[in-house]
């Protein structure tokens, strides 16, 4: 994921390590919500990879009721 593909405008909330923003994609022309979160140390590499995993399957088979995921990194 790179992130000089978007513009940030705002962080609009910040939750236990997690801050949402407002951005513009500048490939897609299109407002977006960047997600970001801090891995705490005591979270093992596998549960970041089972994560990244679950974030990898909803970008390819997006759920009329969930969020689409357009990148993960």
């Amino acid at each position: 994921m790179n992130l000089d593909n978007y513009e940030e405008f705002e962080v609009y909330r910040e939750v236990n390590g997690w801050n949402c923003a407002l951005a513009l994609d500048k490939q897609r022309q299109q407002s977006v919500a960047i997600n970001r979160f801090h891995v705490d140390p005591t979270v093992s590499p596998d549960e970041v990879q089972d994560y990244l995993l679950c974030l990898q399957r909803l970008s390819e088979n997006p759920h009329q009721n969930l969020v689409n995921v357009l990148e993960a990194g």
